[in-house]
């Protein structure tokens, strides 16, 4: 773990090698990272170290290789260049997106390792104040990992949902325009805070979305902006390319779910969670609609079902007097019993 802070710390290091304070730290490193010493050779085991939009990507080496550990005068070594850069550096955070792809052989993730690594980066956060973790999975590894005993035992705060207020996509919109140097107006026909409010209404994913179907519109000719009128002129090509991304995404997981989905919302865009379970009997029952598998975990009953869709973004909820979408907050805290409680296809499906 140690050896994963220090190749972030390499792979963006122009981030702070002007930084005069620094200047020794780099040295040392450079001299710790010889071609002949035993922790580069174990440096570059770690392959595919890259930015990633908001964050780092890790991905492991292709064949499986031995090497000996560290010896205890390279570790302390190692551990004193960490505490160095700690004293003299800049805060570290390390965002690890789908980290249980690690530890995936074909398609399923062995959840004792990934709770073994997340319990490892606890403890660098601790022995390295400067630097901090934050893993990103899925609500499906989530509750996976749950039935890992460490993992339950964690505090009840540990983990949090990702979601995005239209404040925060606002802001989002904000520093990508700002940072590829683009002035807003160029983009935006109408008010920047007004189209993410008619995009909120035609989206699951949140930023990833929003990005996608600003690119669509601006890519459809030289002239053109995003406006409410632009948004519905690509709404088309925008839902073939969200459904893609889906499927790309939970279609191994869950297969066959979004012609399943299809088949439950065939007769009303808006059903309650009772009629959502009766109509996943007679599903069921009937094997419909064909090709859908019922043998699959994630069919075993209708409280799993429906947990498929929301996890997947496939259903808006409704929570009071309010639509809630997949990337909103509370959209993962919805309780399948509340059978009161309605559900709708997210726009993206409709």
């Amino acid at each position: 773990m140690m050896l994963f802070v220090l190749r972030a710390l390499d792979e963006h290091k122009r981030g702070f090698d002007k930084d005069p304070s620094l200047s020794l730290w780099l040295k040392r490193k450079e001299k710790l990272l010889d071609a002949s010493g035993k922790v580069h050779a174990l440096f570059k085991r770690f392959q595919g170290l890259s930015l990633m939009g908001v964050g780092l990507n890790f991905k492991a080496g292709e064949t499986p290789q031995k090497f000996s550990p560290l010896t205890k005068p390279e570790l302390d070594e190692l551990e004193s260049i960490l505490d160095e850069f700690g004293q003299n550096g800049p805060k570290i955070h390390i965002i690890i997106d789908d980290p249980d792809r690690l530890f995936t052989k074909g398609t399923s993730f062995d959840p004792h390792l990934l709770a073994g690594y997340i319990l490892g980066t606890n403890y660098i956060s601790a022995r390295f104040p400067f630097v901090r973790f934050t893993h990103v999975v899925k609500s499906s590894v989530f509750d996976t990992l749950q039935d890992v005993e460490e993992m339950a035992n964690l505090p009840y705060d540990y983990f949090n949902y990702v979601s995005w207020s239209k404040a925060e996509l606002i802001d989002l919109m904000r520093s990508r325009i700002a940072y590829s140097g683009a002035d807003p107006e160029d983009l935006f026909e109408d008010p920047m805070g007004f189209s993410v409010e008619v995009f909120q209404t035609k989206i699951r994913n949140g930023p990833r979305d929003i990005l996608r179907y600003i690119e669509i519109i601006l890519k459809s000719g030289p002239d053109a902006k995003v406006s409410e009128q632009t948004i519905a002129n690509h709404s088309a090509a925008f839902k073939q390319e969200a459904r893609r991304q889906m499927s790309s995404v939970y279609g191994s997981l869950y297969e066959g779910i979004e012609s399943f989905s299809e088949y439950i919302f065939s007769d009303a865009a808006t059903i309650t969670v009772e009629s959502f379970y009766g109509l996943f009997q007679r599903a069921r029952l009937e094997s419909k609609p064909s090709g859908v598998n019922y043998g699959q975990p994630w069919l075993k009953s209708a409280e799993r079902a429906l947990r498929a869709l929301v996890d997947a973004g496939l259903i808006d909820v409704r929570a009071g007097t309010e639509w809630v979408r997949p990337f909103e907050e509370t959209y993962f805290r919805f309780d399948a019993r509340a059978m009161s409680a309605l559900i709708r296809p997210n726009a993206v499906f409709t």
